[in-house]
């Protein structure tokens, strides 16, 4: 199975690279090989994803809201967000179901977080913990700047509830989203992960609003993805910044790797290993009511510096997992999903390849060859139909109605992505590729550092 691996992934990495030079040598649609391959494999996974998806919301039943059954923790790792703490922690107040514990860790925050809370929450030392005086379920915890894996794996040892949530202190739950994860996890017995699902904001700017825009199509689409890889029971893929975990699993597989450039993707794949190597039954799904709001970059250089992480870090996940690849020990995760996110590793290269094939036939004056031509109008048309097709299925299963500005919004991304936003992923995945390879990692807030007020006995100290 190693020797099959390897050989696709060669021949593969070959077609790409010989690719590269045939549009300085002829016209034939074999030049265009690397588009070729792009545009069959994109399409079977849209086509897939639309039909599972369809499937499912034939048949989707109303949520149990009739009881909440598990306790909820939420872990809040926090570096530097006092700006936007306030905000997060009112969302919480706000839940309809409210949380048995809240537990924010200080990952050694220089600009005042801790005082803030301190003043705010009327905080009293507990030895390892300050509890709220205003909200006795809401603690917090101080250490030094350590990471987000190492700050909530010291949380996880003091969770006594029956789910650990997982959130982003720029990540704003709606007032139903803790009970939607608790009526979710009550309905299926098996269920040991769930997501939420969320919705980029970008603070004010030209940049901002129109990467906010490609991002919300964007999130909107992997949303309907994970549902339908969710339906065959392969979803590797929950973001930690709005996640919840069975807590006995969690803390049996380790809590999350300080390492891994993408804790929570690389979690998912140890909950599935451990799951399957101790024949413990496991399902990841998602909570499709459990909506969050939450920052997402407003300009190139953020945007470029978080896709070359994500990218960066499911390729270090996908070698560090080499051996289930492939391997019917692995359920559908091994011989399904796994091999897809191999060939995934290659996608981003083959996405700029085919763009670049187009320019370098341009440039060198060049006729398309008709087969070309209809592969790309193909191509397009395609996504055009499926992009809607998805959103009229979003709409429908969130039961919401749509603003005419929205369906405006998503002609403008169907027909601007293929030559802005998609590049731009690519590259930022690209640069994936040297991290991965130079295993260096550079994490780069989002926001400016607030520094702490001065206060009149400093200046006058």
């Amino acid at each position: 199975m190693n020797l099959i691996r390897k050989s696709i992934f060669s021949f593969l990495l070959l077609g790409l690279l010989v690719s590269l030079f045939l549009p300085f040598f002829t016209e034939a649609p074999i030049s265009w090989v690397a588009g070729f391959c792009y545009i069959l494999y994109d399409s079977v996974i849209l086509f897939f994803v639309a039909y599972k998806v369809t499937a499912h919301v034939k048949s989707m039943r109303l949520a149990n809201n009739s009881v909440d059954l598990v306790s909820i923790c939420i872990l809040i790792a926090a570096k530097n967000e006092k700006s936007i703490l306030q905000k997060c922690l009112e969302a919480i107040e706000a839940q309809s179901k409210t949380p048995e514990q809240v537990i924010i860790i200080d990952d050694g925050s220089t600009d005042g977080s801790f005082q803030y809370l301190k003043q705010e929450l009327q905080l009293k030392n507990l030895g390892k913990l300050w509890q709220s005086e205003l909200q006795p379920n809401l603690f917090v915890l101080t250490k030094q700047n350590s990471g987000k894996a190492r700050s909530l794996n010291l949380a996880l040892d003091l969770v006594t509830t029956d789910v650990v949530m997982t959130l982003d202190a720029d990540t704003f739950m709606n007032p139903r989203a803790v009970a939607e994860i608790a009526n979710t996890f009550s309905a299926q017995s098996n269920l040991q992960v769930v997501g939420g699902i969320l919705q980029p904001t970008c603070p004010p700017s030209v940049m901002g609003s129109v990467l906010k825009t490609f991002q919300k199509f964007e999130y909107i689409r992997s949303f309907l993805s994970r549902q339908a890889w969710t339906s065959t029971d392969c979803l590797l893929l929950v973001s930690g910044a709005f996640a919840a975990y069975k807590t006995s699993l969690l803390k049996k597989v380790g809590g999350f790797d300080p390492d891994s450039f993408v804790e929570d993707y690389e979690l998912i794949h140890r909950i599935y290993k451990y799951s399957f190597d101790n024949h413990i039954p496991l399902h990841v799904g998602i909570a499709p009511k459990a909506i969050a709001v939450t920052d997402c970059p407003d300009n190139f250089r953020n945007f470029l510096k978080q896709r070359q992480r994500w990218f960066g870090g499911f390729l270090q996940t996908i070698y560090k997992y080499r051996d289930m690849v492939g391997s019917s020990s692995y359920g559908t995760v091994g011989k399904i999903m796994l091999p897809i996110k191999s060939i995934d590793t290659l996608q981003p290269l083959y996405g700029l390849v085919s763009v670049y094939a187009l320019i370098a036939i341009y440039i060198l004056d060049k006729k398309l060859h008709p087969v070309i031509i209809a592969a790309v109008v193909f191509k397009l048309s395609l996504d055009y139909v499926l992009h809607f097709y998805g959103l009229y299925l979003y709409n429908k299963w969130q039961e919401q109605n749509v603003p005419r500005l929205f369906w405006i919004q998503s002609v403008l991304v169907t027909l601007c992505e293929p030559i802005f936003f998609q590049p731009l992923r690519h590259v930022g995945a690209f640069l994936g590729w040297y991290v991965f390879l130079t295993n260096r990692n550079e994490w780069t807030a989002q926001r400016q550092v607030q520094k702490p007020e001065v206060t009149d006995e400093q200046k006058a100290a």
